[in-house]
């Protein structure tokens, strides 16, 4: 290769490169994500509209009105949403508690890789354990009879398969807490939190004063992304609720599951309307996420940024 005019040897260009790994990248994401999506909104639209199917007679809306017209989706779909809401609400919070109150756990590494255990345990383990807890003959009830705090098995409140869904509330927040837990401590890292309270603190704030004002906003902005993919999990469990919550009403998941899966074969066209309607609730939640990215909302700062 020459030199140019200016005695400097141009660097190859790397256009060439760029642009094949970005069309195998759209490749990938088009053979494993888009048409298999595509594929399974087309056939549930279709099997909810009665175009395909075994139970087919024709194109009508009759699944979509009995799924509509009935309370079973709108509580299951009321259900979905409080549960979801809550237990991500509560393990946010609870994130925030240990991060702020938890040095070590922002700076020790093995303390944060404790944190990924809980990730690797399978729900229907988390929904055993929490039986064995919280069912009336199970460990709490124990404790409580030998503290004296309840009068035996009897006296004990029921908090598995419960009318208030609380045991089912208590296992979607612990398995929702290590995700956002080791979420913060990476932000509080990367944006260098520590550094913003000391500011605030030099310039006369109360440590209180500073963390309320300056951590937890800069955290709360940082993890809003997270939060909705969270929800969206939440929304989309299905092993804790089976295990744990109510026949009826029942969270969307296992509403979709129980009418596609079960013996009752008329019941089937529905479930696929139900389906129908959780992803359109779920591309929701993604557009969402896919328009706050765009806008820079809840991205991850690197290490050197402030």
């Amino acid at each position: 290769m020459r030199p140019n005019s200016g005695g400097q040897t141009p660097r190859p260009t790397t256009f060439a490169a760029g642009t094949g790994e970005r069309l195998l990248g759209w490749l990938l994401l088009l053979v494993v994500l888009i048409l298999p999506l595509c594929w399974m909104v087309g056939y549930a639209m279709a099997c909810s509209f009665g175009g395909i199917g075994l139970l087919s007679e024709g194109w009508t809306l009759q699944h979509w009105q009995l799924a509509l017209s009935g309370n079973r989706l709108w509580r299951s779909l009321l259900l979905s949403s409080l549960l979801a809401g809550c237990s991500t609400s509560l393990a946010w919070l609870i994130a925030l508690w240990l991060v702020i109150r938890s040095p070590r756990l922002r700076t020790d590494r093995r303390l944060q890789a404790v944190w990924l255990l809980p990730l690797s345990v399978p729900q229907v383990v988390l929904a055993f354990l929490a039986s064995v807890i919280l069912s009336r003959g199970g460990v709490l009830s124990r404790l409580c009879w030998w503290l004296g705090l309840s009068d035996g098995v009897a006296g004990f409140p029921v908090l598995v398969q419960d009318r208030f869904s609380i045991g089912l509330l208590a296992a979607m927040t612990v398995a929702s807490v290590p995700l956002p837990v080791l979420f913060m401590t990476r932000v509080w890292r990367a944006a260098r939190i520590d550094d913003y309270l000391m500011v605030a603190c030099a310039l006369g704030a109360a440590p209180g004063f500073a963390v309320r004002r300056v951590a937890i906003p800069m955290l709360w902005r940082r993890s809003r992304s997270l939060l909705l993919l969270l929800l969206l999990w939440n929304f989309s469990v299905w092993e804790l609720p089976l295990l744990l919550g109510q026949q009826s009403p029942r969270m969307l998941s296992v509403l979709i599951q129980q009418s596609s899966g079960q013996f009752v074969l008329d019941e089937r066209p529905q479930a696929f309307v139900y389906a129908a309607i959780y992803l359109l609730l779920a591309g929701g939640v993604v557009w969402k996420l896919s328009a706050g990215s765009e806008r820079g909302l809840g991205t991850m700062p690197e290490s050197g940024d402030g």
